[in-house]
């Protein structure tokens, strides 16, 4: 997947920044996240690591399928340290961001929109 040209420039978010700002938002172990620009699925990631629910999306197959490869992985248990955490994997789907119609009302916490 190559990124096009009007991105290049464009300032590129960590998982570190990701992770922070999950947590700065005030969402709550099992809250649900949407991000319907998974990309490279960064933000599922980070909410699968933090114990989050995450339903992530892109209109590109291809980007998809990288965050799925990303999410084959199963979180050391002394990574949420005496906290117990349900370990949620995340709702990976293509699709439109213009068309969201298939997730409930009011079962989005927070809306993650970075592209």
């Amino acid at each position: 997947m190559t990124t096009p040209d009007r991105y290049k420039d464009a300032p590129k978010v960590t998982q570190v920044e990701v992770a922070e700002g999950l947590k700065e938002t005030g969402l709550k172990p099992g809250d649900v996240v949407l991000d319907y620009f998974v990309g490279g699925g960064t933000t599922a990631v980070e909410a699968k690591l933090l114990g989050r629910r995450c339903i992530a999306r892109d209109i590109n197959p291809g980007a998809t399928g990288i965050t799925l490869e990303n999410l084959k992985f199963s979180p050391p248990g002394e990574h949420f340290g005496n906290v117990a955490l349900s370990l949620y994997e995340p709702e990976v789907s293509v699709g439109n961001a213009k068309d969201l119609a298939d997730i409930a009302n009011s079962s989005i916490d927070l809306i993650c929109a970075l592209y």
